[in-house]
């Protein structure tokens, strides 16, 4: 009778994981040192190191100064080091000398920790406002789930939940023409929010539930001598 007890509390534990609900984390990523060009000529905005995407290659990314990532508001981790951005934004209409808000096609933005590895992000609805010395950067972006490989701390994006980008900008370096901007230096920080992929129950959550099984067994033993 014992025996039959403690195999229906174990299948009753396994209907119970099975069953719980899996849940979406929400997920930030800050990185800062972003270092970035500007080309009226490809209206375009790359990475300083490469004017084109850097197919997830380190050697043709900016290497940021930090990037810390957070999960439920939670900091999980941070890296101050191996760890670039590969920045390509494309489509970018003529930026006036006076600022304002300027719309982009899109474009690609890769947080790589090595090669072929971090995060992948396919950009849209991007907007420039800028004012003075400073520009802001708002825009869309989706995850490409085959590329999010071996992110630090488990942060992985959802696929199928759209992210929000942005980034703030210094400017230098500036050149015009006819009232238009030719070209300027950027220097900066960035972040991602978005949801992450559905995770199975904490650890934590499993032993609770194990423990409070495993106490009503032996209660129950109890109650029956």
């Amino acid at each position: 009778m014992r025996r039959t007890f403690v195999s229906l509390c174990a299948a009753a534990l396994l209907t119970a994981l099975a069953s719980a609900p899996a849940s979406a984390a929400a997920l930030r990523v800050e990185f800062a040192g972003l270092d970035a060009t500007y080309s009226a000529i490809d209206h375009r905005l790359t990475d300083a190191k490469d004017p084109n995407a850097g197919n997830l290659d380190p050697n043709e990314a900016d290497p940021l100064a930090s990037v810390h990532f957070f999960v439920d508001n939670v900091l999980v981790g941070s890296l101050n080091s191996n760890i670039w951005a590969d920045l390509y934004i494309l489509g970018i209409d003529p930026i006036p000398v006076g600022g304002g808000l300027i719309d982009a096609y899109g474009g690609t933005l890769d947080l790589l920790t090595g090669n072929g590895q971090g995060i992948s992000l396919d950009l849209f609805n991007v907007q420039f406002f800028l004012f003075g010395g400073n520009a802001n950067l708002t825009g869309s972006a989706s995850a490409d789930l085959f590329k999010q490989v071996l992110v630090p701390f488990g942060v992985l994006f959802d696929p199928n939940q759209t992210i929000d980008v942005t980034f703030a900008l210094g400017l230098r370096n500036l050149t015009s023409a006819n009232g238009f901007l030719n070209t300027f230096d950027a220097a900066g920080t960035g972040s991602l929010v978005g949801q992450g992929t559905g995770a199975v129950p904490e650890p934590a959550s499993l032993i609770l539930l194990g423990t409070g099984l495993l106490a009503a067994a032996a209660a129950k033993r109890r109650g029956r001598r």
